[in-house]
């Protein structure tokens, strides 16, 4: 299949190649559409998610940091954070004192606080132990790196933020859309899920949601380029607002 036609009859083209440039992390994401949750065989998400997740936090970090923005904060929202790594991992690194994580899923069956005690712990030793969740997650991190762009080429824990001395613990975890979200917060984040909003309404909800003095940091895949955070491929200019469900559906289920 060289090309995807929409239900209003706009046919995309497909990018050749890079399907097989990019498989690592598409399988992935059409595991996650297939399947709901991918897991592993002792019923927890593989530790693939949580790894992706860390370099995403580190950039993160080095980018508020960069521009003075990187103070303390009290309270904390991920808004489409799924399972609730990044804003665990701000919890756990001391820069927010409350943590919430907001997601559509509930996935704390899957990853609890028991599940992110272990990342954690992993992660703390990552450099000097050798186990085979150590071995891998270092593998992890050098495939999410590259794909990130975030010092690629460099070793599995260059540039990343491994100084958690918190538990990585959430105080709430909402399971609603993020256009429902209640509360406010000294600093609200989304990563690769903006994309799927009217930013007409999403922006003012968010604006609603920072208290005085609060951040908003967003991250989001490239809206004009062959790739984005759903794993769809092709020339799709915002791909997430621009598909419908039975489209999504026939392109994920196309050989």
């Amino acid at each position: 299949m060289n090309s995807f036609t929409t239900q209003f009859g706009r046919e995309i083209p497909f990018v050749p190649g890079f399907f097989d440039r990019n498989k690592y992390f598409l399988e992935a994401d059409l595991n996650i559409f297939h399947q709901d949750l991918r897991v592993v065989s002792d019923g927890k998400l593989s530790l693939h998610y949580p790894a992706k997740d860390l370099v995403s936090y580190s950039a993160m970090v080095d980018f508020l940091d960069r521009h003075g923005l990187l103070n303390p904060r009290g309270n904390g929202i991920d808004l489409g954070g799924a399972e609730g790594t990044c804003i665990r991992l701000l919890k756990a690194a001391g820069w927010i004192g409350n943590a919430t994580n907001l997601d559509i899923l509930d996935m704390s069956r899957v990853a609890d606080d028991a599940y992110f005690s272990k990342f954690v712990q992993i992660i703390r030793g990552i450099d000097a132990n050798p186990t085979p969740g150590a071995a891998f997650l270092r593998q992890t991190l050098d495939e999410a790196k590259e794909g990130h762009g975030f010092h690629p080429g460099t070793p599995s824990t260059y540039g990343l933020e491994l100084q958690f001395p918190h538990a990585m613990k959430l105080d709430q975890n909402f399971h609603m859309s993020a256009l429902d979200a209640p509360g406010t917060y000294d600093f609200v984040m989304t990563v690769s899920c903006f994309d799927y909003f009217d930013l007409d309404v999403a922006l003012p909800k968010v604006r609603s949601m920072l208290k005085p003095g609060g951040l908003f940091y967003a991250h989001m895949g490239y809206w004009w380029y062959p790739v984005n955070p759903s794993g769809i491929v092709g020339h799709f200019p915002y791909a997430a607002q621009r598909l419908t469900l039975e489209d999504l559906k026939r392109y994920y289920g196309a050989p």
